[in-house]
């Protein structure tokens, strides 16, 4: 059975992700433009939150349900973003260096829901993973236009990998 544990913790992950894009929109010293694309990426993570609280339902009635993902893989990510909200919460960072940080949060994010995505022997669960993946990369494609856009070329991190 899949433990609670790990989808209190994917589900805190989206919830960390949607505050640090939050943050961001609140910030004054970005454009219009940019602060609404930080609110709806930051309604979108509140939305992952939403569908993983409904995974965690599914996994509850199904005793057959397992994933080999190591929850140490979420700790990994749950601190790296934790460390850097409270870094952003001291000190304010440019646009430019918002939409790289974010390129490189997506790109983790996706690795863990691409993970994860194999990982689930249950086909609901599954597509749904699968679904955060591509949210992922709708997200990564708006960052991606973003970054091009601030630096004149794409991000290094799709480019060579995370």
């Amino acid at each position: 059975m899949i433990s609670g544990n790990f989808f209190s913790k994917c589900i805190e992950i989206e919830r960390l992700i949607g505050s640090l894009y939050a943050h961001f929109a609140q910030n004054k010293n970005y454009d219009e433009e940019r602060r609404s694309m930080w609110t709806k990426l930051s309604q979108d993570e509140e939305g992952h939150a939403l569908d993983l609280e409904l995974a965690s339902r599914i996994s509850l009635k199904s005793e057959k349900l397992s994933t080999t993902i190591p929850i140490g893989l979420l700790d990994d990510l749950l601190n790296h973003l934790n460390k850097i909200f409270s870094s952003i919460k001291q000190q304010s960072i440019t646009d430019a260096a918002a939409v790289k940080l974010a390129v490189e949060i997506e790109v983790e994010a996706m690795v863990v829901h691409s993970r994860s995505s194999v990982e689930f022997h249950d086909d609901q669960l599954r597509k749904l993973f699968m679904s955060l993946g591509t949210y992922d990369s709708h997200h990564l494609s708006g960052l991606a236009e973003a970054y091009h856009h601030l630096h004149g070329h794409e991000p290094v991190t799709l480019t060579q990998g995370f």
